[in-house]
């Protein structure tokens, strides 16, 4: 494993968000859904080895918005879910060595699937599809957010279910993380995922792809096949 990957994925766990509207999934214990008091330490240890993985290999950064629940909250990566790792979805997606679940959903309004094989991010799905029918080998795609960490709604339990977008100053208080992401793939070519990330950046429009979410799943396939050859 890279060690300068591991002082990366260190410094992010060093942080504690003083706000229980945000959450440190590399931190920060969900005591209502998390799988164990060890799952900070298996989404450090998936982080670690994603992130590794690919050095020296990286062609593409794909950077979105926030870490949503059903994503990195839970799985320790951006724009990965636990079905994914769990093979249940983009059954091609490299998985060995990875911890498939860190959270044990239950709940009135968690479905059995969920229980079953953790949570879907459908953004995910689309991201890691798109590589593929690309033809691209998905350790040459490094995929992030402009703010690292989980935003959710409320400070009720059942609101840590839930994805809010950060706000200028969160952004601005931890935006060194996003560059020193960057900066362990040079070389690679930086794509924005969605509009306010691209405006984060200052992306020029060519390098700004429609967010999966809200129907854009079709367009962010176009144009992730158009602008993914870079």
């Amino acid at each position: 494993m890279s060690k300068k990957v591991e002082a990366f994925v260190e410094r992010l766990a060093s942080v504690k968000l003083e706000s229980a509207r945000l959450f440190n999934p590399w931190r920060d214990h969900d005591k209502d859904y998390d799988l164990s008091k060890d799952a900070p330490r298996l989404r450090r240890e998936n982080l670690v080895r994603f992130l590794s993985s690919r050095q020296g290999k990286a062609r593409i950064i794909l950077i979105g918005e926030a870490a949503g629940y059903q994503g990195a909250k839970f799985s320790g990566i951006a724009m990965l879910s636990e079905r994914i790792l769990c093979g249940r979805r983009v059954p091609d997606f490299p998985r060995d060595g990875y911890h498939p679940r860190t959270s044990c959903p239950n709940g009135p309004n968690i479905s059995d699937t969920v229980r079953q094989y953790g949570f879907n991010e459908p953004t995910a799905t689309v991201v890691w599809e798109a590589v593929l029918e690309n033809r691209l080998d998905p350790l040459s795609v490094v995929t992030w957010n402009i703010f690292p960490f989980h935003p959710r709604h409320d400070e009720q339990p059942h609101d840590a279910l839930s994805n809010r977008t950060p706000t200028p100053e969160e952004i601005r208080t931890h935006e060194r993380f996003c560059d020193e992401l960057i900066g362990l793939f040079p070389g690679a070519v930086v794509l924005a995922v969605g509009e306010k990330a691209g405006r984060y950046l200052a992306m020029p429009r060519q390098k700004i792809l429609r967010h999966p979410a809200n129907g854009g799943a079709e367009k962010f396939r176009k144009e992730f096949g158009k602008r993914g050859k870079w």
